[in-house]
């Protein structure tokens, strides 16, 4: 069954670390951006697609209680952290 997310959410990209149990053979995944998002799949394709449905998930419930709370949704933009540029990171870090 599709998952119906709202008209208002544009195209993000999110990151999952992704490891395999041991003991049952499943993919194990977990969004870094989004700590909720969490899932498993037989496969690594069918983890990462049921990851995806679970940051759909938290996106679409983060959305809704922000519309509840009430006042005015604003759009924030965040560049790429691994581009070079000045502006596109808080800070660097260096190992």
């Amino acid at each position: 069954m599709p998952l119906l997310v709202p008209s208002t959410m544009t195209e993000r990209t999110f990151t999952a670390g992704l490891t395999r149990e041991s003991d049952s053979g499943y993919y194990a995944a977990r969004c870094v951006e989004l700590r909720e998002a969490i899932s498993q799949g037989k496969t690594e394709e069918e983890a990462q697609g049921n990851t995806k449905e679970a940051v759909e998930l938290v996106l679409v419930e983060y959305e809704a209680g922000a519309k509840k709370e009430g006042g005015k949704l604003i759009r924030i933009v965040v560049g790429d952290i691994s581009d070079d540029s000045p502006h596109s990171r808080l800070g660097t870090l260096h190992s």
